[in-house]
């Protein structure tokens, strides 16, 4: 008799809480969760909506540029947003039931927080079914959750986000021996290096040896105006007269990245540096300008090596 009203017990206590976890059930339909970056908030946005880049963290496999999978789960990107993307997702054998999740980058003092807010499908109101699909949504959740971790470690390297590797340091020499042309287009290689033959003429005469490579800027000052500056780093200063002239640069700090490739590839560079300023609020108190650390003259721009710089603060 005992042992009827133990197992009655029992039986009831599980059936009140099958019903309170289904009234649950069908009162929650939402999951949200996400991880912190040590990253300006520009940046991780810009990093989140490039969707070319998710093949590359995401913790799966990719089909296509805009579908992926983990396990028997499809994700299916919809649509791109202000702060981050939306997408799909389903299991392999059961397209017509659907998650929805929006995942974002929201600015959180001078971090950014990578997070998901995931809706799951309106289910059946039976209570099996219902913790059924409680549990798939709950692996969703992990799902998306694991995504967000994955492109909150992909995108804390600056490379990731903006395609070179930006290094702050300090300006390390004052003085440059430098000279200036105009032309109504871009200066050819061989130009470039005509006026630098120039500067070198002019040391060789003073006895003065270059602290570094040489050093360029272009910069189109009108429509149909380029103007084009060359200069070298040296160690003291001396009289010049006509087109040479010393210049003189701030002690100060400099945006520096390395690039190898041609013309595209470093305006690609300068590009990516003022995003990387912008993102970090810094101006810049001078131009701009190229290092060659190779001889242009004698090879095919795929293989020429630079050093790009801006001066901030």
């Amino acid at each position: 008799m005992k042992r009827i009203v133990l197992l009655s017990s029992l039986a009831l206590i599980l059936l009140f809480s099958f019903v309170r976890l289904s009234t649950f059930l069908n009162e929650k339909n939402e999951f949200s969760g996400g991880i912190l970056i040590k990253m300006p908030i520009n940046s991780a946005q810009r990093g989140i909506v490039q969707l070319n880049k998710w093949k590359e963290f995401f913790p799966g496999n990719s089909l296509d540029d805009s579908t992926f999978q983990i396990e028997n789960t499809i994700f299916k990107f919809k649509r791109k947003m202000v702060t981050g993307l939306e997408f799909e997702s389903y299991e392999k054998n059961n397209a017509s039931l659907k998650w929805s999740c929006d995942i974002n980058a929201i600015e959180l003092g001078d971090s950014t927080f990578i997070s998901f807010f995931l809706t799951q499908p309106k289910f059946e109101k039976k209570l099996w079914s219902n913790l059924s699909n409680y549990f798939k949504s709950k692996n969703q959740e992990m799902y998306y959750e694991n995504i967000c971790k994955a492109a909150s470690s992909y995108f804390e390297s600056m490379e990731h986000v903006y395609g070179f590797k930006f290094n702050e340091t300090n300006v390390k020499y004052s003085i440059l021996l430098s000279t200036n042309m105009t032309s109504t287009d871009t200066p050819s290689v061989k130009t470039i290096y005509e006026l630098i033959d120039k500067l070198r003429k002019v040391l060789k005469e003073k006895g003065e040896n270059p602290l570094d490579s040489p050093m360029l800027n272009t910069t189109r000052i009108e429509t149909n105006l380029i103007s084009t500056t060359v200069a070298i780093p040296i160690q003291y200063q001396f009289a010049v007269s006509g087109i040479i002239s010393m210049k003189n640069m701030v002690l100060g700090r400099i945006l520096e990245a390395p690039v190898n490739g041609g013309v595209n590839e470093i305006k690609k560079a300068f590009d990516a540096m003022e995003y990387y300023k912008m993102d970090r609020q810094k101006m810049s108190p001078a131009m701009p300008f190229e290092t060659l650390l190779n001889y242009r003259l004698t090879l095919p721009d795929s293989l020429w090596k630079t050093k790009i710089s801006l001066p901030v603060y």
